[in-house]
């Protein structure tokens, strides 16, 4: 019997990232549900449709970034597992606080996405 596909929704404004990411999560076996540019959509993405875990850029190009729209959906009360993409580390410390998410640097090592997304233990 194959395990269950976990479900990801990419969240990213850079067309070739969201291209990368689709890829390196469909190679990890996953299931990318669908992607989106902005902290806004991402938060009514998730309240619409069933998602393992996020894959959350930090800088979006919207009036809301990852670490505000994560924070928002804890508030909502969803635990979802996130793990943040950025190009710097000056948001890692304010990542570190939200339960249940992980921060990669970009450029994505494949094996360090893949460790992320096996320490969610997702069932």
């Amino acid at each position: 019997m194959s395990e269950k596909k976990k479900r990801v929704l990419i969240v990213e404004d850079d067309d070739m990232i969201v291209f990368m990411l689709q890829m390196c999560y469909e190679h990890l076996g996953c299931e990318v549900v669908g992607n989106v540019d902005t902290g806004e959509a991402a938060i009514d993405f998730v309240k619409q449709y069933s998602v393992d875990f996020i894959s959350m850029d930090i800088m979006l190009n919207s009036a809301m970034n990852g670490v505000e729209a994560a924070e928002s959906i804890r508030l909502n009360k969803y635990l979802l597992p996130i793990i943040f993409v950025s190009a710097n580390n000056d948001h890692e410390p304010r990542t570190k606080a939200i339960v249940n998410s992980a921060f990669l640097r970009k450029p994505i090592d494949l094996n360090d996405l893949g460790t992320a997304v096996l320490s969610f233990n997702i069932s």
